[in-house]
């Protein structure tokens, strides 16, 4: 069993473009967010099936890093497979590592991959 997981609300390329303005204009946002997400995902997994692979949606909220170990033990998955989006040292020390942080705290093997080595 594998784990692929895709971008999450807070903080990925995907993330707000502008800082909302309002409650109602933040959950408006959010759930213009969760749309993509959701079509992305359902996209990955037609590609996976295409393919023979067996494929699953999970979409959770929380710090991403944590919540894909905490999926990935729940789930019992052999691995873990996920992108890096390629941050500096700078970057990566002001907004964190979602794949750093698996490959030294997930129970499982975590492979990373460049984005564009798969597209």
């Amino acid at each position: 069993q594998w784990l692929n997981i895709g971008d999450t609300l807070a903080g990925g390329k995907e993330s707000f473009a502008r800082p909302p303005t309002s409650i109602k204009e933040f959950s408006e946002q959010k759930a213009k967010e969760k749309k993509k997400i959701q079509k992305a995902m359902r996209k990955m997994q037609k590609r996976a099936l295409r393919k023979g692979l067996p494929a699953e949606i999970k979409i959770v909220e929380g710090d991403a890093g944590a919540k894909i170990c905490e999926v990935a033990e729940k789930d019992k998955a052999d691995f873990v497979v996920m992108t890096s989006r390629g941050m500096g040292a700078l970057q990566r020390a002001v907004v964190g590592s979602a794949s750093d942080y698996c490959v030294h705290n997930c129970k499982c093997s975590v492979l990373v991959m460049r984005a564009k080595d798969i597209h």
